[in-house]
């Protein structure tokens, strides 16, 4: 039954695997008796972090399915316990909306655009060098915007891409970018120059 596309044991499953719900079971095999069931019943489970990805949010008092043991890639002495959830604990995830110019920020102080369905309503993502700099001087609220991970020095660390702004201070805020990228430009070939 190992690959089987149409039935399957548990013992064949793999580790973010689960088999739900545990009905109908359609025979038992081996000495040992193992039900059979159907490889429709067979669902992913997912960390809270991932299944937020997806646009899903666990329900708060969920019991994790499963708990796994999860080994870092770069460092194999590095074992982290990781709680697994089913689509079925998940409910649609609700992003917060800018209102009266404030972007909802995480705990972090930053937004996670993992997908353009994160967007806070009524922001707007300015992936320009030198928007946090001009929105902080301009005095409007912004939260950094992270878009995923990346390895530095053999880390994961966030990958942070521009800023999420509201809407209504947007188009000020991409001036004031373009108007410092300038400027930075400037020094820059100056600086060039005088060393030259």
């Amino acid at each position: 039954l190992r690959n089987h596309p149409l039935y399957c044991v548990e013992r064949h499953l793999r580790k973010y695997e689960v088999v739900y719900p545990r009905e109908p079971i359609l025979g038992h095999v081996g000495p040992d008796r193992e039900p059979v069931f159907l490889r429709s019943c067979v669902k992913k489970l997912h960390t809270r972090e991932r299944w937020l990805r997806e646009m899903r949010e666990v329900i708060e008092d969920a019991e994790p399915i499963k708990n796994v043991k999860s080994r870092s890639r770069r460092d194999s002495c590095d074992v982290n316990d990781a709680d697994l959830y089913g689509d079925w604990q998940t409910v649609p995830l609700v992003i917060p909306e800018c209102r009266n110019g404030i972007v909802p920020k995480n705990d972090r102080g930053n937004v996670e655009l993992w997908t353009l369905a994160h967007l806070p309503k009524g922001g707007v993502h300015i992936p320009v060098a030198h928007a946090a700099s001009a929105a902080r001087r301009l005095g409007f609220d912004y939260a950094p915007c992270m878009t995923g991970f990346e390895i530095r020095s053999g880390r994961s660390v966030p990958r942070i891409e521009g800023i999420v702004i509201a809407e209504e201070n947007a188009d000020v805020v991409r001036d004031g970018a373009c108007e410092a990228a300038a400027l930075a430009s400037e020094r820059a070939e100056k600086r060039a120059r005088e060393e030259a």
